[in-house]
């Protein structure tokens, strides 16, 4: 095995213990999602997309996603949950996606659990936005989105073998077929990084830190253009 694949393979022992190293980390995640968000997965609410599921039936409305774009909702729609409009199940998938995709990028940037990533947790999980999201039925597709999204800057930021960012590429593709903003998540998550790692240095320290962010900035700008020319392929492909 190659040298930057065994760092992989290391990197990916890490990320799978984590949940089990720090359990408790893990589950403030899935309490604070169930208390801000707990009415949202015991009750069941109408909304347009459950109007238009009756309308057009479930193949009529992954057609729709597809049409404008979201070819992974599409492909969820109509193989995976081909009739979402039920009770606490969307919401259920939801959460759970976006605590993993949370505790994903939490470990990318550290790989430690602090404070910070306590307050950051809760701030993250809670933020009001989200509770419109999660009235339509189709919301389990955005969580899976943003967990692939995290998934990928994790895989980007990981190893410096030139796989990343076919591999990244092809999970931001993903994620963007899903809902086309989710775009955004890896290169916000990266500014986040950015501006932790040059708190505080000074001279050397920061010229070296910001020379390494800049190269990892290119390889995950490189990255999304990839995902974009995969999500546009495969949309104009199923189309």
């Amino acid at each position: 095995m190659s040298a930057p694949c065994r760092s992989l393979s290391r990197r990916l022992d890490g990320f799978c213990t984590y949940p089990v190293s720090y359990w408790g980390f893990v589950s403030l995640l899935l309490i604070t999602a169930m208390v801000t968000y707990g009415f949202q997965l015991f009750t069941f609410n109408l909304s347009v997309d459950e109007e238009l599921v009756e309308v057009f039936g479930s193949n009529g409305m992954a057609l729709n996603w597809l049409q404008i774009g979201r070819w992974f909702l599409y492909l969820l729609a109509k193989y995976v949950v081909p009739y979402p409009v039920v009770p606490t199940v969307p919401v259920a998938i939801f959460l759970l996606s976006y605590v993993a995709g949370l505790f994903t990028i939490f470990y990318t940037w550290s790989g430690k659990f602090t404070f910070r990533h306590v307050v950051a947790s809760a701030l993250a999980i809670s933020f009001p936005s989200l509770i419109y999201q999660l009235s339509f039925s189709m919301n389990y597709g955005v969580g899976i989105g943003f967990f692939l999204a995290a998934l990928g800057f994790f895989l980007q930021l990981s190893t410096e073998s030139h796989r990343r960012h076919f591999y990244s590429a092809v999970l931001f593709g993903c994620s963007i077929g899903s809902y086309q903003s989710l775009l955004l998540v890896p290169i916000v998550a990266f500014f986040v990084l950015a501006l932790t790692s040059i708190a505080g240095a000074e001279g050397s320290d920061l010229r070296r830190i910001s020379s390494n962010l800049l190269r990892q900035f290119g390889g995950l700008l490189l990255s999304l253009v990839g995902a974009l020319t995969f999500y546009f392929l495969v949309w104009k492909g199923l189309l």
